[in-house]
């Protein structure tokens, strides 16, 4: 009997694992046997990562699995794609900015302009209609909110590349915990489903040095 660390510790579920394992080989063609339900996963002799089995010495951080992370490479492009993008409309939108301000100047100068005649009377030209100028004041208002939203929107796709990052760092599966494998549930290839009762894929102890045995004798 072996003591059995919590299940945080001891398991955790992904979907479509591709483990790091040696995949099993039959006896006569060697080649890699699969469960029913095989998900994708890579060639065993261009996986130079550690095999991790039964007996096998783990520590905080020590790589067990790995899921496919063909999608959430893709994911990753898209998220830094529609960042750029963001980056580069915001750029357009600085420079509306700009344009509407420097609009905006003119109108106020053209708004004040006065011709002095040879009497010395000051006799003010109207060289812009209240019009023209109401909507340039629009105008750079509408072009800073509109800066405003720009910037939202690249700290929105910001998040969503770090989202995106954050799931494809999540294709590694580590050990929480130091201890030794006791049980391996997953196979290369195999198929598993992220779900609140998800099957786990390694048993871990943290320490076989204690174990407390229960046995029944007949007297």
């Amino acid at each position: 009997s072996e003591d059995t660390p919590p299940k945080d510790n001891a398991a955790l579920a992904v979907s479509h694992v591709r483990s790091s394992l040696e995949s099993r080989r039959d006896g006569a063609g060697g080649k890699t046997q699969r469960s029913p339900d095989v998900g994708r996963a890579d060639k065993p002799a261009a996986d130079k990562r550690p095999r991790i089995d039964y007996g096998s010495i783990v520590h905080v951080g020590t790589e067990l699995a790995y899921i496919d992370d063909t999608r959430y490479r893709a994911q990753l492009a898209q998220g830094q794609a529609a960042v750029n993008r963001a980056i580069a409309d915001l750029g357009q939108l600085e420079a509306k900015a700009f344009q509407a301000a420097a609009d905006l100047r003119r109108a106020v100068q053209l708004r004040g302009f006065q011709q002095v005649r040879d009497s010395g009377t000051q006799i003010p030209i109207v060289a812009i209609s209240e019009s023209d100028y109401d909507l340039a004041v629009a105008n750079d208002k509408v072009a800073k909110a509109y800066l405003v939203v720009g910037k939202a929107v690249v700290e929105q796709n910001q998040a969503g590349l770090t989202q995106a990052q954050t799931d494809l760092d999540f294709t590694v599966i580590k050990s929480p915990v130091e201890g030794v494998i006791v049980e391996r549930r997953v196979n290369m290839g195999q198929t598993v489903v992220a779900a609140l009762n998800a099957p786990s894929l390694f048993l871990i102890a943290k320490d076989l040095s204690r174990v407390q045995v229960w046995a029944s004798v007949n007297e």
